[in-house]
């Protein structure tokens, strides 16, 4: 798979998302733990309808959400935002299959696996507890890494 380097306007999100997951310990709890969030999180979402399927092309809460959040993505570079859309459509179809309780389980353990990481291996909070963007940020830089992006 090609090495891609990310774009101007996305690597210094990247860089600072990265600052504080320097430990490969951390990396790897997140790299399990944030997909796991993505299917949990968008599946609870996708619970919350906001157009009827029946009436016209339904809308969840999930799409509603997402869709803002993808065309920043797409602004900070559109060569990983494209693919990474198909992931998300992928943890959204998946989420919005399972049970609640499944749901609810998995939430509670992808984020419990990602404080480990911190609390284990970083010694370092979370970067979303200083800035709030990085809980989108997060995803998009996992999904790089597993994808060969430099993520730095």
């Amino acid at each position: 798979m090609m090495r891609c380097e990310a774009s101007p306007r996305l690597a210094p999100w990247f860089a600072d998302y990265a600052s504080y997951h320097r430990a490969r310990g951390n990396q790897v709890t997140h790299l399990a733990g944030i997909p796991v969030l993505m299917v949990a999180i968008l599946g609870l979402l996708s619970r919350v309808v906001l157009v009827d399927p029946g009436v016209a092309v339904g809308v969840d809460l999930a799409g509603a959400l997402f869709a803002p959040v993808l065309l920043w993505y797409l602004w900070l570079d559109w060569r990983l935002a494209v693919p990474f859309a198909f992931a998300a459509a992928l943890s959204h179809a998946a989420g919005s299959r399972l049970p609640l309780a499944v749901l609810w389980s998995l939430f509670a353990a992808g984020w419990v696996v990602q404080y480990l990481g911190h609390l284990l291996f970083e010694r370092r909070r979370p970067a979303f507890h200083r800035n709030l963007a990085h809980l989108l940020i997060g995803p998009l830089w996992v999904f790089a890494k597993l994808f060969r992006w430099k993520v730095l």
